[in-house]
């Protein structure tokens, strides 16, 4: 009896060090991540008309976001112009914010840019709204090519769906 008595004189301060020390260690914070897009310059395609806004809109939503709701610089991914192709754009939402977070934190996107609609998947006869990202183009035939379709960015924001979700879209269709 008396080596156990021994043993809990020897372990009850180390226990209580190890609580004192859990408590004070910061809890994991949820952590914020947004990705910023603006396209002025739709240089590839004379088709696609420049926009004047879209640019400075998605630098004030950067700001925005950093000054007034405490997003950290690091976690805002901005794609400004010719930075913003298609693959950049679908590697931010995969790279940056899918597999960036964890459930329960805040996810932003932010695009500002031209949108436009096309022929459906299924049968053609419906429409479905579309990005025009700044690699897009019109083919010979006077098809689009390489936008992202609603459905593609639909499937991708649904492995969102365990975050906090804020999607901002100025863009005509």
């Amino acid at each position: 009896m008396h080596r156990l008595s021994v043993l809990r004189a020897l372990f009850r301060p180390l226990i209580a060090l190890f609580l004192m020390l859990a408590m004070a260690l910061p809890s994991a914070a949820l952590a914020d991540r947004a990705l910023v897009i603006g396209i002025n310059a739709y240089d590839r395609d004379p088709g696609i008309p420049p926009l004047a806004g879209a640019v400075a809109d998605a630098r004030r939503m950067q700001e925005y976001l950093i000054a007034d709701v405490s997003y950290a610089v690091e976690d805002v991914l901005l794609l400004i112009d010719g930075a913003a192709t298609r693959a950049a754009i679908l590697s931010g939402i995969e790279d940056w914010l899918i597999a960036g977070t964890l459930p329960g934190e805040r996810v932003l996107l932010f695009y500002a840019g031209h949108g436009s609609h096309v022929r459906g998947l299924v049968d053609g006869s419906e429409r479905d709204q579309v990005l025009i990202p700044v690699d897009s183009a019109f083919d010979t035939n006077g098809e689009l090519q390489n936008f992202i379709r609603d459905k593609e960015l639909g499937a991708l924001l649904d492995q969102l769906n365990d975050r906090q979700v804020t999607v901002i879209v100025d863009s005509c269709f």
